[in-house]
């Protein structure tokens, strides 16, 4: 069976039909290629426009030579993100799309598979973020704009939402904000930013959902809430590494009357126990070297790297030990100082690195040698990387 490495309530058949023949994408501008490349391994980027005006999904061979395919699921809105499972790819459109699209990789500039609504009845803004498998007939749809977390069955639109798991209790406003997830060993890990209404974050959690039951996992970490609170706030994105699960939080983001606060960096989940230790701080006292800690990747259990952010395109590629938290700046030729927008580790275990701006494009380099191995133009930002093993015929 096909395997990733990284939908919702049904919208009606007539309509969906309707989203079928008129285009899907959220912005009714259609992708035109119609071929992937002829790799078993692949990766599925999403790519949005440098004004943010536009967007589209390219997909590249993940071993040499590295071919890359552009310009499906065209759209004229910017805010998506990509998932894979099996033999599809699946388009979310995030805030004021909320949707979720699905294409097949035998012909993805074709007709979609299906497009379906991720609003409640009567509802708006659901704000997909992240769609996770546990099966081809059972998956996850995290929303961020949203109270619950769909459990769904994406092999069938019909009957597409099948429940619902409720994460009101972790926000005041009822609406956690959950960014991010992975499932590991039967459980499902979320995070919630939990934003206030001056959209700061508050404490961060993560949710422990048993993939089983569909019910939440007391941690005993915490005496409010079943979930783990973490260290850092504005977590946004999950990765499980060899009994770990490392959470990465940008903390508060800078306004034009209010400082960064500095409350992010890395955090580590043992997922036997629901421990949790910060490994990399923002914030080391009157000193911040790092800037925001805005993106991870994963590579071992003693090798990451993370993306720090001094201001708006000026970001730094770091290397850090998981293990210790011992960090230094990557050597990796074209990572500082620059627009860093994806990190991604491969299959292979090979760094992938999306580079916006003007010239953007993707940079794929050793993190043995620490040395680009290949850098891909391609039309539009690369702002999010997803891998996946695909049956070729």
């Amino acid at each position: 069976m096909p395997t990733s490495y990284k939908i919702l309530g049904w919208i009606g058949l007539s309509q969906a039909l309707v989203l079928l023949l008129n285009g899907c994408g959220g912005g009714g501008v259609e992708g035109t290629a119609g071929t992937t490349p002829k790799s078993e391994t692949l990766a599925v980027i999403a790519n949005i426009s440098t004004n943010f005006d536009s967007s589209e999904i390219s997909i590249a061979s993940a071993v040499s030579p590295y071919d890359v395919e552009e310009g499906y699921a065209g759209s004229d809105k910017s805010d998506i993100a990509v998932a894979v499972w099996g033999d599809y790819f699946y388009r979310l459109g995030k805030f004021g799309q909320d949707n979720i699209t699905k294409y097949s990789f035998d012909r993805p500039g074709g007709v979609p598979e299906w497009q379906v609504s991720t609003n409640d009845p009567g509802k708006s803004l659901s704000n997909p973020y992240d769609i996770l498998f546990v099966s081809e007939t059972k998956a996850y749809v995290l929303r961020y704009g949203a109270s619950s977390i769909w459990v769904v069955n994406p092999s069938d639109p019909e009957d597409f939402k099948i429940k619902e798991i409720d994460l009101s209790h972790y926000d005041d406003d009822g609406v956690p904000e959950m960014s991010a997830g992975v499932i590991v060993n039967g459980r499902l890990y979320v995070a919630m930013q939990r934003m206030d209404s001056t959209f700061a974050p508050d404490e961060a959690y993560v949710a422990v959902i048993n993939t089983a039951t569909d019910k939440e996992v007391n941690t005993f970490t915490d005496d409010a809430h079943y979930g783990i609170k973490l260290s850092i706030k504005n977590p946004h994105k999950l990765v499980a590494m060899d009994g770990f699960v490392y959470v990465v939080g940008s903390g508060r983001y800078a306004t034009s009357s209010t400082p960064p606060d500095y409350t992010g960096g890395i955090e580590k989940i043992n997922t036997s126990n629901y421990t949790h230790t910060q490994i990399i701080d923002d914030d080391l006292g009157t000193d911040h070297p790092y800037g925001l800690i805005t993106d991870m990747a994963i590579v071992s259990s003693t090798v990451g790297y993370f993306k720090g952010s001094t201001g708006y395109k000026d970001d730094t590629l770091y290397r850090f030990d998981p293990s210790t938290g011992a960090t230094y700046k990557s050597f990796i030729p074209g990572t500082s100082n620059t627009n860093l927008r994806a990190l991604a580790v491969s299959p292979s275990g090979e760094i992938w690195i999306g580079i916006g701006g003007d010239n953007p494009g993707l940079v794929i380099a050793s993190v043995v040698t620490e040395q680009r191995k290949k850098t891909i133009p391609v039309n539009k930002d690369p702002a999010q990387i997803v891998f996946i093993k695909v049956e070729k015929n």
